[in-house]
């Protein structure tokens, strides 16, 4: 679709001129985001932009509604909570690039604020540390700078062969201004494989072990015998007695593995009791170790359904403690 110019000739509608600048804004949250993730990789993974405002998000939902999702979700639960917020980030980065289109400081200080409101998540966590500001600091940074160099690619002056850009406002009003489409498509995509690729990184170096590698656990003081098998493959409908640890059904509200510092770990029984306790790690494992056959079953699990699991368990009692 066009329109005549005064002219005589043709100019972009202006949806035309408009859609390029809504891709900025998505370009500068997702450059944001992958970046943030990447260096929260390395800070603490839970103060990732998208994943702490995913935890507050969770933490503010009512409990009926974590419920419901769980039961309707199961293990996609995470999924569709942090799709949607990725979804909602889109939309509204989307409008800041088409607030940057005419006001460029306006949607430089939306794109920072927008960073804002994820610091605000992570630093609001209980266990926040000073240094988990950082990789919001880093979305609100290389955010800004997307949102003010990407659009500089939209247009190029007519009125003379300088290659210096014009100002938005130039190409937001189809004024003396013709697009550099080629030059805009080629940011746009070392943009998208940039933030893609920072935030593929972040996401495997925050995949931390369950189990910290230097813990040896102690032998128990009972021995169990030995678990009978193959009555899983005579009876019908019979879960398996013992499940390897990599099919164990996991259905939580965390959006990140803890990484439990050994050294520093400490279980804490306080509130409503006579005496309070306070035991480090290495307490713990020099307390008398018992096994037990216990199996889990979501609430939410149907019969037959895939959300149970059992195994063998190495613990200390509860009364012990």
């Amino acid at each position: 679709m066009v329109s005549m110019s005064r002219t005589g000739g043709t100019q972009p509608n202006r949806w035309s001129r408009a859609w390029p600048f809504a891709v900025c804004g998505l370009l500068a949250a997702a450059a944001g985001m992958g970046l943030g993730h990447l260096v929260a990789a390395f800070v603490s993974p839970a103060a990732s932009p998208v994943l702490a405002v995913g935890s507050t998000v969770i933490d503010a939902t009512p409990t009926p509604v974590k419920e419901w999702a769980i039961a309707h979700f199961g293990t996609h639960d995470k999924t569709v909570l942090l799709t949607s917020v990725a979804v909602v980030t889109a939309v509204v980065a989307a409008g800041i690039g088409l607030v940057s289109r005419r006001r460029p400081t306006i949607g430089l200080v939306l794109v920072v604020a927008l960073a804002g409101l994820a610091a605000l998540a992570a630093m609001t966590r209980p266990a926040a540390q000073p240094q988990d500001l950082l990789p919001s600091l880093v979305a609100a940074i290389s955010g800004a700078i997307i949102l003010s160099w990407l659009p500089s690619l939209l247009v190029s002056s007519t009125a003379s062969d300088a290659e210096s850009p014009l100002d938005h406002t130039a190409y937001a009003t189809g004024a003396e201004a013709t697009p550099r489409r080629r030059s805009f498509l080629l940011g746009a995509a070392g943009v998208t494989v940039g933030a893609a690729a920072a935030g593929a990184i972040g996401q495997n170096l925050a995949a931390a072990p369950t189990l910290p590698s230097s813990v040896t656990l102690p032998k128990p003081t009972n021995v169990l015998a030995p678990l009978p098998t193959g009555i899983e493959g005579t009876i019908k409908g019979v879960s398996p007695f013992r499940t390897p640890n990599n099919d164990f059904y996991r259905v939580d509200t965390a959006l990140v593995i803890p990484r439990v510092d050994v050294s520093s770990w400490r279980l804490t029984i306080d509130g409503n009791v006579e005496h309070p306790v306070s035991l480090s790690f290495a307490q713990l494992l020099a307390m008398p170790m018992i096994e037990q056959d216990i199996t889990l079953n979501c609430v939410s699990n149907e019969v037959g359904g895939p959300y149970i699991s059992s195994t063998r368990w190495l613990g200390v009692r509860t009364r012990d403690v």
